[in-house]
């Protein structure tokens, strides 16, 4: 044992240079190898995710029809009653899972957040050209900026499964509108650098304005499927979608109350039924509520796009990929250079090796000797990769195996270079070798 700790620390101190370039490669080599699984685990979780939402069923957006001749919808007070009876078939049915989404700007007062929020963004909407003044009901005005937004209830976040990156989603209580009370909201990802969980918003929509509070900020990436394509809720304003058409028996909107339930009735339907068998149940609940004798259809679906949704999986195969690719390459090239500078050690070391052999060390405890030197070396880069996995969240046990895998890896490849390329039946070659 005395002999294996003198030749060990004489090998260390002598090739420390070298030994320490090799310790760097090894802990690049595990801290990517760690990294790969870590994004392998969580492009599955998002493709697991991803299939438990949309694989195996359809999605069809619902809208209303009600333009031209048949405009009065939106303010004739009875329609409200079919109206009503409309919504609580389409939420009730037997026959589909339906999720009112309503896609509808609101404006912020004295937003000053990037221009990617603003709505019409995409078609050159900036926080400039988007600004409009509004008069406030105690006479003065203010600048706000027009936002996307989109409305929803309850039911859509947990069926898309949305989840709060800071705060808080919407409770039972922020679906019931009360003038007097702040209303709250649910700002993306993008939010986070202008607003913080609890701040107070002036917050002007279609038919009221009230201030509203921050209640939290959602995952980045967060999104919905509506209108035939996903919705990324990043640069989106979550608005609670108000069930109550009055407070305490007094009008709460500055608009009919039949374009609280036009808002309703729009949204996704998610089903396994045919776009034809579900046109059916919409024109009988149609018939049901009062709305089937109309010149044309109240409502019309539009099916949904299946390529937005296989875009989505090959995009994930592609990432996998990639990945894969990536993650080789790396530890393939540290796997390469470390052999090499492997080779290059051992072969500067023949003549180490001979005069060993010569002084009665026979080719096993040399051998000994190379893996507690290897296992010196990598234990320290598995140490140092461990910090760097700390600092980096690859605290998961299967992003440690994966490190402890690759220093498997990097603790048998000396021991096995030098096994293929000493013997010591070649002392004489090795001296000889040196000397010329």
């Amino acid at each position: 044992m005395s002999f294996l700790f003198s030749e060990l620390k004489h090998k260390l101190t002598r090739e420390y240079k070298t030994i320490l370039l090799s310790v760097f490669l090894m802990t690049i080599g595990m801290v990517c190898i760690s990294v790969a699984v870590k994004l392998l685990r969580q492009t599955d979780e998002q493709k697991t995710g991803f299939l438990e939402v949309y694989d195996e069923v359809q999605f069809y957006s619902i809208a209303d029809n009600f333009v031209g001749e048949q405009a009065y919808a939106h303010e004739d007070p009875e329609m409200i009653p079919a109206l009503r009876t409309f919504y609580e078939l389409l939420r009730d049915s037997e026959y589909f899972d339906y999720l009112p989404i309503y896609v509808n700007p609101v404006y912020i007062d004295g937003y000053s957040g990037p221009d990617e929020n603003t709505d019409n963004y995409e078609h050159g909407g900036t926080v400039e050209s988007r600004t409009v003044e509004f008069e406030n009901a105690d006479g003065s005005t203010s600048d706000a900026v027009a936002l996307k937004a989109c409305w929803v209830e309850a039911e859509t976040i947990s069926y898309f499964d949305l989840k709060a990156e800071e705060g808080r989603l919407f409770e039972e209580g922020d679906f019931y509108f009360d003038p007097d009370e702040n209303i709250s909201v649910i700002l993306g990802h993008n939010y986070a650098d202008t607003y913080d969980v609890g701040d107070i918003i002036c917050v002007h929509f279609i038919f009221s304005q009230s201030p509203a509070v921050v209640a939290g900020f959602l995952e980045k990436g967060s999104n919905i499927y509506n209108s035939r394509s996903f919705v990324n809720f990043d640069n989106y304003v979550i608005m609670p979608l108000f069930r109550n058409d009055d407070h305490e028996g007094r009008d709460i909107y500055n608009i009919r109350v039949n374009n609280l339930y036009l808002f309703r009735t729009e949204g996704t339907i998610v089903t396994k039924l045919t776009k034809g068998d579900v046109d059916t149940i919409i024109r009988m609940y149609l018939d049901e509520a009062g709305l089937g004798d109309m010149p044309r259809d109240a409502y019309y679906l539009m099916d949904y796009e299946r390529s937005e949704l296989s875009g989505f999986e090959d995009g994930i195969k592609t990432l996998i990929i990639l990945i894969g690719l990536i993650t080789v390459s790396v530890v393939v090239a540290v796997t390469v250079i470390e052999t090499l500078l492997l080779v290059k050690r051992t072969d500067m070391n023949k003549r180490y090796y001979a005069v060993m052999f010569l002084n009665g060390c026979d080719r096993l405890r040399m051998t000994g000797v190379v893996a507690a030197e290897s296992f010196v070396c990598v234990s320290l880069s598995l140490v140092l990769s461990l910090v760097l996995g700390l600092i980096l969240g690859l605290t998961q046990a299967e992003e440690r195996i994966a490190m402890f895998s690759g220093a498997a890896w990097f603790f048998f490849l000396p021991v096995l270079i030098y096994l293929f390329m000493i013997s010591d039946r070649k002392v004489t070659e090795y001296i000889r070798k040196d000397n010329d």
